[in-house]
């Protein structure tokens, strides 16, 4: 069935596409280094499992499969996506050591990226969101597609400003893959991956009061522990902070433990480890005191030498 979506993309495309080193493909060049739409490769069983895992340990699909029409597109056709420069599907973020940095800025986003929604209510599954028409795309427990408005938050089908339906979730893809033209480059010039990447995120930081040195000796004495230098530059520049996103913090970048204020703190969790900071998607990062590396995952081996190392590939949301 996703293959022969996948079949009507290339006859829009042509010979207009990039197959990537990590098996993603990038369709319809419109400058010399952007595309309008990206494929990513498709889950495997075992990415499947730690997607639902991840979902419901941090409460956003609190249900112990997805349902299963998504399950089946995350499979078999893409995992995540951005088709045409607008329409944004959700997936499941790969964190291998060794990602290049273009790999890592073409992971999808997650579900609470393209929802207000801290929760996923019981009859509908956010799929899509298009950023052209500010609308979302739901997955109804009867398996059909419905295009809302975005405004409507609470997600009552009696209240939905509902723009489209679809039978469903291949229909919904067929009409708009049948849909688009491919005007070339030099017609689209006006929206390219960088616009599209700014109106989906629209980030910004907001950074805490810096530490005073007093306070850093205190927290290192009081843990046993010495601060990587990267990290201490860090703490006496920006005490932790968060970078939002329209749909909530980005990233959170913990503070040092301080009496006066509410923040979100680092902890100790093991013998010269910290927990420093929490990616979008709720998984923590930590910092080896000792080594210096910053690590995520280790289930999927994702570090990165340096606290520098890991703010570079967040350097593209910090900047």
């Amino acid at each position: 069935m996703f293959n022969h979506l996948k079949n009507l993309l290339e006859e829009l495309y042509g010979a207009s596409k990039l197959e990537t080193p990590w098996q993603g493909v990038l369709y319809g060049p419109i400058s010399d280094s952007e595309y309008e739409t990206y494929l990513s490769p498709p889950l495997s069983l075992e990415e499947l499992e730690a997607y639902q895992k991840n979902l419901r340990e941090w409460y956003l699909y609190t249900k112990d499969e997805l349902p299963e029409p998504f399950k089946k597109l995350l499979l078999e056709f893409s995992n995540g996506a951005i088709l045409f420069n607008d329409i944004v599907i959700p997936g499941h973020k790969r964190k291998y050591k060794g990602m290049t940095l273009e790999e890592k800025e073409l992971q999808p986003v997650g579900i609470e990226e393209i929802t207000s929604l801290s929760w996923m209510p019981d009859r509908f599954f956010v799929i899509g969101k298009s950023v052209k028409y500010d609308t979302l795309y739901l997955l109804t427990d009867k398996e059909r597609v419905v295009e809302i408005k975005d405004k409507n938050v609470s997600y009552h089908h009696n209240k939905m400003d509902v723009v489209a339906e679809y039978e469903n979730i291949y229909s919904w893809l067929e009409k708009m893959i049948l849909g688009h033209s491919y005007l070339g480059g030099s017609l689209n010039k006006d929206l390219n991956t960088t616009t599209l990447r700014e109106r989906k995120m629209d980030l910004r930081a907001d950074w805490n009061e810096p530490l005073v040195l007093d306070e850093l000796k205190s927290f290192e004495s009081a843990n046993g522990i010495e601060l990587p230098a990267e990290y201490r530059e860090f703490l006496l520049e920006h005490n932790g902070g968060e970078i939002d996103s329209p749909a909530g913090p980005t990233v959170a970048m913990l503070s040092l433990d301080r009496p006066d204020n509410a923040e979100l703190y680092v902890e100790k969790v093991d013998d010269n480890v910290l927990q420093v900071a929490m990616e979008s998607d709720g998984e923590p990062v930590f910092l080896n005191c000792i080594t210096g590396e910053v690590f995520q995952n280790q289930e999927f081996e994702t570090s990165y030498s340096s606290w520098d190392k890991w703010l570079e590939y967040e350097a593209e949301i910090i900047e």
